[in-house]
């Protein structure tokens, strides 16, 4: 199990959940008419925002990781905003198809759209955030991340835990499996370069 797959996944389908959200039309303040073609537009989106969202989820699911696991993480690697952030972007879209029924948009209608974007859409905002984060220390997080799956490995190799019995010895263990925790734990300590990297990317140092 390679952990930096979680977090490849995740940045892969947020940028294609952000790019709709982001690239979805935006019309002036009067009265405008709208064609055809703009309104297949967004029902694309749309459905390929809904086809990011389950390959997303599916694949979070196949590399399932320890709880303990995410507090090593910064925290603009967090997974669990994605699903609001696609049910923020649903709901943008739902009004959009509700307004342009009729081909034409009014000025009310815009002033709502807009306003929906600037203060429903909290959770797209803060994944754009986090994107920003990720795309400045890029090099950073690609360094850190596979220091946390080579001492994970070391960890998970020293007592015994396989890809067969993982399931069994690690996610349903009591605590996830705390000797593993503790082996994985003392390996990060006991390398200078991760403790720097963790204070570059946020990530409080373990006690």
């Amino acid at each position: 199990m390679n952990i930096s797959d979680v977090q490849n996944t995740y940045l892969y389908n947020a940028q294609n959940i952000l790019s709709k959200s982001s690239s979805s039309s935006v019309y002036p303040s009067g009265g405008t008419r709208l064609s055809d073609n703009s309104k297949d537009k967004v029902t694309l989106s749309a459905e390929g925002m809904k086809a990011s969202e389950n390959a997303s989820l599916k694949d979070y699911e196949k590399f399932r990781m320890p709880s303990w696991l995410s507090q090593y993480y910064p925290k603009q690697t967090d997974l669990s905003i994605s699903g609001q952030a696609v049910e923020e972007t649903r709901q943008l879209f739902q009004m959009q198809d509700k307004f342009h029924a009729d081909g034409y948009i009014t000025g009310n209608e815009q002033q709502r759209l807009n306003s929906f974007r600037s203060n429903n859409m909290t959770a797209n905002q803060t994944m754009r955030d986090n994107l920003e984060f990720i795309s400045k220390y890029n090099s950073e997080l690609m360094e850190y991340g596979k220091k946390i799956d080579s001492y994970y490995a070391e960890a998970k190799e020293e007592l015994g835990i396989t890809q067969r019995n993982y399931n069994e010895k690690v996610l349903q263990a009591e605590g996830d499996n705390k000797r593993l925790h503790q082996h994985f734990r003392e390996k990060l300590l006991a390398d200078p370069s991760v403790l720097e990297l963790m204070d570059i990317l946020g990530v409080q140092r373990p006690s």
